[in-house]
């Protein structure tokens, strides 16, 4: 974990697990001389990234934590032509369109082996039922095996 504050700042602190977080590994990452961090420590996210564990971040207003409840993600932000600003998603690609016509032909073959296993059972009732009515009858079926004994 990494646990940002400046130094001679009194460092943040908290109850249970949160605590656990702002301990540093392996040295502290210090906020001063105009952003200048210590051991080289610097990730760069203008691609975007996941976050896996918890993860302390200096904010305008005191820390952030990210990664606490799960993955999260980093995301890097464009503006729109109207100037709205979010998230970039190419629509259309070959692959996306691609992934959504495999997962449509599996959804097909689940209703049709489910539709066949279904057949199945309504075969092997009717089968059950034929031999039943079979054996009752002295039927070609229950001569055919009191002739094995």
């Amino acid at each position: 974990m990494v646990a940002f504050h400046t130094p001679g700042e009194e460092q943040p602190s908290g109850g249970g697990g949160f605590g656990g977080i702002m301990q540093v590994v392996g040295g502290e990452i210090t906020n001063a001389r105009g952003n200048v961090f210590d051991q080289g420590r610097i990730v760069p996210f203008a691609r975007g990234a996941i976050v896996d564990r918890p993860l302390a971040f200096p904010t305008a207003g005191g820390l952030g934590l990210m990664g606490e409840a799960g993955p999260e993600a980093i995301m890097p932000l464009a503006r729109t032509p109207g100037g709205k600003l979010g998230v970039h998603a190419a629509g259309n690609s070959p692959q996306l369109e691609r992934i959504e016509r495999l997962l449509s032909q599996m959804v097909i073959l689940q209703e049709r082996i489910a539709a066949r296993e279904d057949l199945v059972v309504v075969e092997r009732q009717e089968l059950g039922a034929q031999v039943q009515r079979d054996r009752r009858r002295r039927g070609g079926l229950s001569q055919a095996l009191r002739g094995r004994d």
